[in-house]
């Protein structure tokens, strides 16, 4: 029997090429767009777009409300890129904006070091896996995957941070997990094979 995902649709990311990619791994996949109760083995956050856009439309919705009663009952959820960065406790995206505080960080644009970085950071990137934390990453760890983005989180409690990658010669998170929550600062539905992998090993890992 297939594990069922269900999408949080609250109005921004390309659901349908998420939605897609899942189904092809052989999971049965639905979509949330309201707070109405949906019963599920697992939850995904997509998205790709402001911060503060994002949050207002989930607390428009009243989905940051259910996204709590989750969360209470340790229902494995999984953030991808602005679905990660509205995990955290702020925002700085067009203005300090409150995220849904299910985990404590901030979000802040990266940082431009010199004329050879530039934003958003777009492309294939390397990222470090801190595997013993879950020892399926380790097969993943310094392959490369799928970034677009301008902000991040750079500051982090050692044991939520899970991977970082490098923006020119700075760090940053780019994998987080927290008891039932884990996010990527990346897009593994846009990483090829290697994303798929991945994206598979972190959903049968959670359930």
């Amino acid at each position: 029997m297939s594990k069922e995902i269900i999408i949080i649709d609250y109005g921004l990311g390309n659901i349908l090429s998420l939605k897609n990619t899942l189904e092809h791994l052989g999971f049965k996949v639905n979509y949330l767009s309201t707070s109405q109760k949906k019963i599920s083995d697992i939850y995904i956050i997509p998205g790709v777009g402001s911060f503060k856009k994002a949050m207002t439309l989930i607390k428009k919705k009243k989905i940051d409300i259910f996204i709590n009663k989750l969360v209470q009952k340790k229902t494995p959820i999984i953030g991808i890129c602005l679905g990660m960065q509205i995990m955290g406790t702020w925002g700085y995206e067009d203005g300090k904006t409150k995220g849904l505080g299910l985990i404590d960080f901030s979000i802040k644009k990266l940082p431009i070091e010199n004329k050879k970085t530039k934003l958003p950071n777009i492309g294939w990137k390397k990222v470090n896996f801190s595997f013993e934390k879950l020892l399926f990453l380790k097969k993943f760890n310094n392959k490369k995957f799928y970034f677009v983005h301008s902000f991040a989180i750079q500051k982090i409690k050692k044991e939520i941070e899970i991977a970082k990658s490098k923006f020119g010669d700075a760090n940053f998170i780019s994998a987080i997990k927290k008891n039932n929550l884990v996010g990527f600062q990346f897009h593994p539905e846009k990483s090829g094979e290697q994303g798929l992998k991945l994206l598979k090993a972190t959903i049968n890992g959670m359930l």
